[in-house]
């Protein structure tokens, strides 16, 4: 199919307004630096932001962290920079305090950095901020109180994380939300976690971190009811570190063997754990719960020689015992200790204390169970309503998708109109051009014939006059007069045609007024619109002046018109 130039232009109209629906659909999303959300500056300290995010995460020494810290300074504190990369250079100072341990000022530097940042043009700054800042408010442990707009994030943040193949960061990530879902009351969840973790870790090849975080999903299998998955887990840490890999915590070896014993009753990995324990001030209350339940074994065997030693090792570690579980189990092995060696009174003191704990820790887990039940609902809240976002999310997709092909139809129906409309003037239009020029043809030919018509009268009028039967005189005549209406005829045609051309609509509004009106009258009423007096009327039409009136008051008559109506100005107006 051929298209003319407004068929083209249509066309890209419908274009146009396709791509407008489809761009304003989407919204701004900003160029990140991958993986960690930012947005980019175009400027040096784009990669300077990932490195030293790799080097906090990692296992990068101090030195080289204070270097590149420095080196970001250089681009931040120049004249010009953005005033976001001088509130970065303020966060990176924090980041170094903190791994100086120098608390407070970290503290204070995050504090500074945050209110610094522009949140509504680099919101991920803002929020990684918090994520820093906000454990200094003690806001993420305490899972009695926990932020849910923290969670929110974190979980934002995991998913970010997910979906940009960031394994290093959604490890730490999924590490935080396993700790907070177990502090929570929530096993399950703790447990999806760090599963979750394990997997991110072991995908950054971060051994030393995929062993601590292997003893959180240990302890979410216990909390679940699987022992055995919890034996197995322990058994792999082991199994790790006596391959080589080393542990990120020197607590992780006495930590596996109490479990052990907790979970399975394996008194040598108790009896380790105590050797382990006997001259570790860092273990000190470990020692105290290992004694404790060496101490029960060895009374329900009636074995009395090591009890001055256990009572010794459960009083110097009672205080350090931040289990409550655990501390009321130490107060009441130092009573029966105490009883089984005679001394009575400290016997009831530490017997009274453990009920006092025991007490304290029902009440306790009795509102714990309460705060779970809360808790599950407010997460099933917060993630009821992120399904609800990304369903409002795709019911907008899909409602552009709509709105976009129900103007590209409605366009193209319009298009389709117009196309259609300008098909039907071209076949009209060429339809009136064919009949004009068979029309022109017919006249052409009429014209020939009257032509020969003539000639051959001229012929006879020659041969009558040779033969003498006509006066010479009179074929003269006869010749003149044949010879000035073939004038008149071929001026009366040129005129017509000259006349179509000025005014094309003259005669068909003339007609619309007067459907009968004859050829002649239809002359006659051309050349009074173009001005022409009664005179030069009768010169052109080869009649006399009289019959010029005679034809002027016929088409009055033809018109309709009163005798005080200008006939000459109501035809100019025709043209």
């Amino acid at each position: 199919m051929k298209f003319n130039r407004p068929t083209h232009s249509c066309i890209s109209l419908i274009a146009i307004v396709v791509a407008a629906v489809a761009i304003s659909s989407c919204g701004r999303k900003a160029d990140t630096m991958y993986p960690w959300g930012w947005e980019k500056l175009g400027r040096p300290t784009d990669s300077l932001m990932v490195a030293l995010q790799e080097a906090f995460l990692g296992d990068t020494s101090l030195d080289s962290c204070v270097i590149l810290v420095n080196r970001f300074h250089e681009y931040a504190d120049a004249p010009g920079a953005p005033e976001i990369e001088k509130a970065r250079a303020v966060f990176w100072d924090a980041r170094l305090a903190f791994a100086t341990e120098n608390y407070g000022q970290a503290h204070t530097l995050f504090r500074r950095a945050l209110e610094a940042t522009d949140s509504a043009h680099y919101p991920y700054d803002a929020r990684y901020i918090n994520l820093c800042l906000e454990p200094f408010e003690g806001k993420v442990l305490d899972g009695s109180s926990l932020d849910w707009e923290w969670y929110r994030r974190m979980v934002d943040d995991l998913d970010y994380s997910l979906k940009h193949d960031a394994a290093l960061l959604g490890g730490v990530r999924a590490q935080y939300l396993s700790c907070i879902m177990t502090y929570s009351g929530n096993p399950n969840r703790a447990l999806h976690y760090a599963l979750t973790a394990d997997s991110l870790f072991a995908g950054a090849r971060r051994e030393g971190d995929r062993l601590a975080n292997r003893m959180n999903v240990a302890s979410g299998r216990i909390l679940t009811g699987d022992t055995v998955g919890a034996l197995k887990e322990y058994a792999w840490i082991q199994c790790e570190i006596d391959r080589g890999v080393e542990p990120s915590s020197p607590l992780l070896l006495p930590l596996i063997d109490y479990n052990r014993w907790l979970v399975g009753n394996d008194t040598t990995a108790l009896r380790r754990l105590r050797l382990q324990a006997k001259d570790n001030p860092l273990l000190v209350g470990y020692n105290a719960v290992a004694s404790a339940y060496l101490a029960a074994m060895e009374l329900e065997a009636g074995v009395t020689d090591s009890l001055t030693m256990r009572v010794r090792d459960m009083e110097n570690g009672v205080d350090y015992t931040d289990d409550a579980t655990q501390r009321a189990l130490v107060l009441k092995m130092l009573g029966r200790a105490c009883q089984a060696l005679g001394r009575r009174a400290h016997a009831l003191e530490y017997l009274s204390a453990a009920a006092d704990v025991a007490e304290a820790n029902v009440e306790a887990l009795s509102g714990d169970k309460y705060a779970v039940a809360e808790t599950e609902r407010i997460i099933n809240g917060i993630e009821q309503a992120h399904i609800a976002r990304q369903r409002r999310a795709e019911l907008r997709l899909w409602g552009y998708i709509a709105v976009c092909i129900l103007a590209a139809s409605v366009s193209g129906w319009f298009a389709y109109r117009y196309i259609k409309r300008l098909r039907r003037r071209r076949e009209s239009e060429s339809k009136k051009l064919d009949e004009a020029q068979r029309a022109e043809l017919s006249m052409t030919l009429s014209i020939r014939e009257k032509e020969r018509q003539i000639e051959e009268l001229r012929h006879k009028i020659s041969s009558l006059a040779d033969e003498e039967m006509i006066d010479a005189a009179a074929a003269r005549e006869i010749e003149s007069s044949i010879r000035s209406n073939e004038g008149a005829s071929k001026a009366d045609e040129e005129f017509g045609r000259v006349f179509t051309t000025v005014s094309p609509e003259f005669q068909s509004r003339l007609r619309a007024m007067y459907p009968r009106i004859g050829r002649n009258t239809l002359r006659m009423a051309e050349y009074i619109a173009i001005g022409m007096d009664n005179r030069h009327i009768a010169r052109v039409m080869n009649i006399r002046p009289e019959s010029v009136k005679q034809n002027r008051w016929r088409l009055r008559q033809a018109l309709s018109l009163e005798s005080d109506y200008n006939l000459d100005k109501i035809l100019r107006d025709l043209l």
